[in-house]
């Protein structure tokens, strides 16, 4: 059960390292549209 959980924990820490690196790789696309000049 122990392990499970660690399991679940790596997984969904994964899950967001992904879903931050896609944001920080689509950053300048919405970031020239938020941001004012």
């Amino acid at each position: 059960m122990i392990s499970r959980t660690l399991w679940n924990i790596e997984g969904k820490m994964q899950t967001s390292a992904e879903a931050f690196e896609e944001g920080v790789s689509h950053y300048p696309h919405w970031a020239r549209y938020t941001r004012p000049n």
